[in-house]
């Protein structure tokens, strides 16, 4: 009796699986018939899409492989590709920064998830012993190319954490000079890790084609603040976007209060700090709280 018991149990969660299984390919078609095709049709775009989606298949399609996905316009399209490309053995990764994310970034990446029926296989990430605020009081102003502890701290501990030796990002070439030797499939020293980059020739015109196409809605962040809201203050920033970012009452606050508190070290720290500020006085003098 119990060997039927046991047996029973192990027929329904193997329905269960299949149930689900089948669930997540429904969204899959779903998205695939709803994608249009008039204008990737023989155009250089189209030749693009077929390139990554192979490259994804030949060199994912047998291992377990994790997706990084931010809620930015290019590691949407890296996971679109990864849907269109079939793969079924993958982790999509988002890594909140503790503290500097904002919710419409969450918000999002959830959204896409399940447009995309991978929400099953999202892993929301974060540390959790520690916020961005209070670790800009203890390292200081992240500095690009020389102490961005931030990158570190944030992101790289937690793909370490959650993801294997496999990844697929949505790093492009054009976005910094540092990237123009990278390869469709490079070693990410940092990671220790194989990174696949399916959309790493791609321009900015390709990506908004392709999500425009492809009916990908937008990060609402870009409208709100110019950028993808997954790192609110960001050392990169120029002032176009760090303007738009400080619009907001919320982060304006946060920013503001956390740079006055903040152990700043150095020339370039000081200079950052001091470029936000200035432009956080414009909203606020009236108040006189900077």
């Amino acid at each position: 009796m119990n060997n039927i018991l046991e047996e029973i149990r192990h027929v329904r969660q193997s329905l269960l699986e299949l149930i689900s299984h089948l669930d997540s390919i429904c969204r899959h078609i779903d998205f695939l018939l709803g994608r249009s095709q008039v204008v990737l049709h023989g155009t250089e775009l189209k030749r693009k899409v077929d390139a990554a989606v192979e490259l994804l298949r030949r060199k994912c399609g047998n291992g377990r492989v994790t997706v990084l996905f931010s809620g930015g316009h290019d590691s949407t399209v890296a996971l679109t590709l990864a849907v269109l490309a079939g793969l079924r053995n993958f982790r999509v990764l988002f890594i909140e920064v503790t503290g500097n994310t904002d919710w419409h970034n969450v918000q999002y990446v959830y959204k896409m998830c399940e447009k995309l029926g991978v929400l099953d296989q999202l892993v929301h990430a974060k540390r959790r012993d520690i916020d961005f605020w209070t670790a800009l009081k203890k390292w200081g102003i992240p500095i690009p190319f020389y102490a961005r502890w931030c990158l570190n701290e944030f992101k790289i501990s937690q793909v370490r954490k959650y993801s294997g030796y496999l990844v697929i990002t949505g790093v492009r070439r054009s976005e910094s000079p540092r990237r123009g030797s990278l390869q469709f499939v490079d070693r990410i020293l940092e990671h220790r890790q194989i990174a696949v980059n399916p959309v790493l020739d791609w321009t900015d015109e390709d990506i908004h084609d392709f999500m425009r196409e492809y009916g990908i809605p937008e990060n609402p962040c870009y409208d709100l603040f110019g950028h993808s809201g997954n790192c609110m203050f960001c050392p990169y920033y120029g002032k176009s976007i760090i303007e738009k970012t400080l619009r907001d009452p919320h982060w304006r606050e946060k920013i503001v209060r956390g740079l006055l508190e903040a152990n700043i070290r150095g020339k370039y720290g000081r200079q950052i700090a001091q470029r936000w500020l200035d432009i956080a006085k414009k909203y606020v003098n009236s108040q006189n709280n900077i």
